[in-house]
C-alpha cells in the first residue's frame, strides 16, 4: 500500500512527445548555434542563413551584431545540450534564448531585421512546449491526488 503511493506516475504519451520535442527543439537550436559559431570564425556565405548579410565576418560586423552573435554562439550549444539531457536548466537557457531571438526578429526588426519564419517557428516551440508541460503538470497532479 504504502509503496503504491510513492510510486512515480506513469509515462503517458504526453512525457514521450515532451521529450521528443525538447530533443527536436535541442537539434534544431545547434544548428543555429553553429550558423553564429560558423560566423565567427569567418565563414562568409555559409553564415547568410542566419542574418541575410552575406560576408559578414565578426570583425566586420556592427557592435549590436556581434552582441548576438556572441550569446547564440556560446549560450546556443549548452542550452541545446541541456535540452539534449531533458535537464530543467536547459529549457530555461532555451527559453531565455528564444524571447532574446524573438525581440530582436520582431520587436527590434528596425534596428536588426524581420525574421517572421524564425518568430513563427519559436512561438510555434514554445506554444507545444506549454501546452505540453501543463498537461503533463495536471496529469502529474490529479496522479498525486488519487
Amino acid at each position: 500500500m504504502f509503496l503504491d503511493s510513492i510510486k512515480p506516475p506513469q509515462r503517458t504519451i504526453y512525457h514521450r512527445f515532451y521529450d521528443v520535442l525538447l530533443r527536436v527543439i535541442s537539434m534544431v537550436l545547434l544548428v543555429l548555434s553553429a550558423i553564429a559559431w560558423l560566423r565567427l570564425v569567418g565563414v562568409g556565405e555559409v553564415a547568410d542563413l542566419d542574418i541575410g548579410v552575406r560576408g559578414w565576418r565578426f570583425d566586420l560586423m556592427p557592435n549590436h551584431w556581434r552582441v548576438v552573435t556572441l550569446v547564440m554562439a556560446v549560450l546556443g550549444p549548452v542550452a541545446a545540450m541541456g535540452l539534449w539531457m531533458l535537464s530543467s536548466w536547459g529549457v530555461v537557457l532555451w527559453l531565455a534564448l528564444t524571447f532574446f531571438q524573438l525581440a530582436i526578429f520582431a520587436v527590434f526588426a528596425d534596428r536588426f531585421e524581420a525574421r517572421p519564419a524564425l518568430v513563427v517557428f519559436h512561438l510555434i516551440c514554445v506554444g507545444s512546449f506549454l501546452l505540453v508541460w501543463l498537461r503533463i503538470r495536471i496529469l502529474d497532479r490529479n496522479h498525486h491526488l488519487s
